[in-house]
């Protein structure tokens, strides 16, 4: 799956290059059929698909990846099965600095309440805590990651091993805290 920067809604601005991700899209598949590859839903009754301009090729996802208007996600249990090829299309995008990869990578120790949502985090993770549902990795700051046990079977590497090092992580930011009064 991709995810494209969010375009600003309930009082919220718009993600850095929302609106080029979504103009870009809009000039892609104007006019033009589309072709579905169904993958089902996720955890949230959302379907997931593969969007094609035409039925021999022409991945929408790859050519948004492509041109740094998107993120390669994987949204288990439906993981894509163009995975390996939607990655290799990101890390060159990642690697030319484009689009969403020529925004700074927020640290886990400066992070705000200004910074829920998507965003891509570096910082060295300190521990790991596991539950009877989920493994809670904690990084330097404020910053505690969720990964379901359900999702370990999608880590091919033995997370205790990261202990200790610099991570770069992306997925969405919540605050489970209040604000604080100003």
């Amino acid at each position: 799956a991709i995810n494209a920067p969010e375009l600003g809604r309930e009082g919220r601005s718009d993600d850095p290059f929302a609106v080029t991700a979504k103009q870009t899209l809009a000039a892609k598949i104007t006019n033009q059929r589309v072709f579905l590859h169904d993958h089902g839903e996720d955890r949230y009754g959302r379907r997931l698909v593969s969007v094609f301009q035409r039925a021999d090729g022409g991945h929408l996802g790859a050519e948004m990846l492509a041109a740094g208007m998107a993120w390669y996600i994987a949204v288990p249990p439906q993981v894509s099965p163009y995975r390996a090829c939607l990655r290799r299309i990101e890390a060159m995008a990642a690697a030319q600095k484009i689009g969403v990869w020529s925004q700074p990578v927020l640290r886990s120790t400066a992070l705000t309440m200004r910074d829920q949502g998507f965003q891509r985090v570096t910082g060295r993770l300190l521990r790991i805590d596991r539950s009877r549902s989920a493994m809670w990795l904690e990084m330097e700051g404020d910053l505690v990651l969720r990964l379901a046990n359900a999702d370990r079977p999608h880590f091919s590497q033995d997370l205790d091993t990261l202990v200790g090092r610099q991570l770069e992580v992306r997925g969405w930011l919540m605050s489970r805290r209040p604000p604080r009064p100003e």
